[in-house]
């Protein structure tokens, strides 16, 4: 059966159909990371980042951007609160984004200087329950591999 992300999962802020939807990755517990363009009320393009999650067949929008990028690879930690993703114009470019938030986070760029070369990002999903740190590896193809740990605060974000 073919995922169409316009049909019973749509929220109320997406106008329209879903263009060049996109298979991003897929994490260990089986959700699929997906991407594609909609438009807004003034008909203005936008992309999306959605995690599709087939054993409990719920579809969450996980980031949406202001415009159109091209977005070719993302990952998601096993909180789903943290998303890593790669956007290649000239060159690659990784974001780090906090995704649970309220209000969008700005997210960090990972890469001093942009890539010509292949960039892969992919979070590592551990057995055991830890709290407080996340760990991804970074691959740079013909070049190099980064494991990086984050370690993580919890922050309180109180109601209006």
């Amino acid at each position: 059966m073919f995922f169409n992300p316009t049909n019973s999962y749509t929220q109320k802020s997406l106008v329209g159909s879903a263009n060049e939807f996109k298979i991003l990755g897929q994490e260990r517990d089986g959700s699929i990371l997906t991407s594609w363009i909609s438009k807004n009320e003034q008909n203005e393009p936008y992309s999306i980042i959605s995690c599709y999650n087939p054993t409990q067949k719920t579809f969450e929008i996980v980031r949406k951007f202001t415009k159109c990028e091209n977005i070719v690879q993302a990952t998601i930690n096993v909180t789903k609160s943290l998303l890593l993703y790669v956007i290649k114009q000239e060159f690659y470019k990784v974001y780090l984004a906090e995704v649970k938030n309220r209000a969008p986070s700005e997210p960090l760029e990972l890469l001093e200087t942009p890539r010509s070369n292949q960039v892969f990002v992919q979070f590592l999903w551990y057995k055991l329950q830890r709290n407080s740190q996340d760990r991804f590896v970074l691959m740079i193809h013909e070049e190099c591999i980064f494991m990086y740990t984050l370690i993580l605060r919890k922050t309180y974000i109180g109601t209006e």
